[in-house]
């Protein structure tokens, strides 16, 4: 009632945090000093992607303007080059880049914009469905941070992906294709009961429509059906139930032959005779 009064209509941790004082009387002085150095912060990238619109609208429409004036107004920039979105520097680096003495600005711009990002650590970005350009710093930048997170991902991961979308991009290919079978092998012996569960069953559908699947995957079905084999014949102690359930999934199923393929005979055993 008293937010309706004062005319709030929404709130965030600051609000939450207010409560939670009134309620109990203790003051979390290290919760309100992140939220207001995140408005502070906020309100910061608003400034200074206001300030970078409002110059590239000048640079385009003032023509009194004079190319010297443009990159005066313009010195500040490299500094707040990390709180802008990446097209908008790009933007910017290429207004700043038709003027006179205004490439070595231009490329600060974008030398900055690519330092702070680094430092923050921020994950790979979305895919740009519309095309928007990029400087080609920057997108060799961003190439470099999907590749390591495709790098970084596990079978695990890509198969719990495929599990909840119906479906795989990019990423989930690359860990597929690059995963051996001790990969496999640990993820089978180590994930949770129920991701077990879920993992085997789609992984064991995989193999069975290999035709399917192994034009995008790879070898990894049968990469999976190896971790398997050396787990079903595994006879060390504590392994006992493992290979046991392996052995109980692939039973009646076209995949059983694959976990228990025919062993060639000894040297020396005589060769059995074909059939008539």
């Amino acid at each position: 009632m008293l937010m309706s009064e004062l005319g709030i209509n929404g709130c965030d941790e600051f609000e939450k945090v207010l409560v939670e004082f009134l309620e109990s009387g203790l003051f979390e002085g290290d919760k309100v000093q992140a939220i207001i150095d995140r408005y502070v912060n906020e309100a910061q990238t608003i400034e200074a992607r206001e300030n970078v619109h409002a110059f590239i609208k000048r640079a385009i429409w003032d023509h009194r303007a004079t190319d010297a004036e443009l990159v005066a107004a313009a010195a500040g920039f490299p500094a707040i080059a990390g709180q802008l979105d990446p097209h908008v520097a790009t933007e910017l680096h290429g207004v700043l880049g038709e003027l006179a003495d205004g490439q070595a600005l231009a490329d600060q711009v974008i030398q900055s914009w690519i330092a702070a990002y680094q430092a923050a650590g921020a994950p790979a970005p979305d895919d740009n469905p519309f095309g928007n350009p990029l400087h080609p710093d920057i997108k060799a930048v961003f190439d470099a941070a999907v590749a390591q997170q495709q790098g970084q991902a596990t079978v695990v991961e890509a198969c719990n992906y495929i599990i909840e979308h119906s479906g795989w991009g990019t990423m989930q290919e690359v860990a597929m294709k690059m995963a051996t079978a001790a990969d496999f092998q640990s993820a089978i012996r180590n994930m949770d009961v129920e991701d077990l569960r879920k993992f085997m069953r789609r992984m064991i559908q995989m193999r069975l429509q290999r035709g399917s699947y192994d034009p995008h995957f790879g070898h990894a079905t049968e990469r999976f059906v190896e971790a398997c084999r050396a787990i079903a014949n595994d006879q060390t102690p504590g392994s006992e139930r493992l290979s046991k359930l392996i052995k109980r999934l692939f039973l009646g199923n076209a995949l059983e032959q694959e976990l228990n393929p025919p062993q060639p005979p000894a040297a020396g055993q005589p060769q059995p005779a074909p059939k008539a």
